[in-house]
């Protein structure tokens, strides 16, 4: 486990976001509150990208490249089922990039690019012995 300083980008069609804040890394996943005290979450292996976050907004997204996965929108009392189409990603030692589109009836209806960089700031030595 460390502590890290995590950077997220998120641009789409017509809205950019942009966050910087701390978090924890263990195992292939990052978790990290924003500013608005949603608890985001990334993990991934060799194939995939899982997204998630929880809160009033919540989403869940599956990236991986050249699939289709559903992707869930949680708000309020409903939830909205879209399609995700990974059209990139890349993967690096501090960061992950995607860009995929949101389908809905077989429509792109947005384009989305995400890029999740991080440095570690403080080890846990406590984790890493076996």
């Amino acid at each position: 486990m460390a502590k890290i300083q995590v950077e997220l980008n998120i641009k789409n069609n017509d809205s950019a976001q942009t966050l910087s804040t701390k978090g924890i890394l263990k195992n292939n996943a990052i978790t990290f509150i924003d500013n608005h005290n949603q608890r985001h979450s990334v993990r991934w292996d060799n194939e995939k990208v899982y997204y998630q976050r929880t809160g009033e907004n919540a989403l869940e997204f599956v990236f991986e490249m050249n699939r289709i996965h559903p992707g869930y929108y949680h708000i309020l009392t409903q939830v909205i089922v879209l399609n995700v189409k990974t059209r990139y990603i890349l993967q690096t030692n501090k960061m992950i990039e995607v860009i995929y589109d949101i389908e809905q009836d077989n429509e792109v209806i947005n384009t989305s690019h995400l890029k999740l960089s991080y440095i570690i700031i403080e080890e846990d030595l406590h984790d890493s012995i076996e």
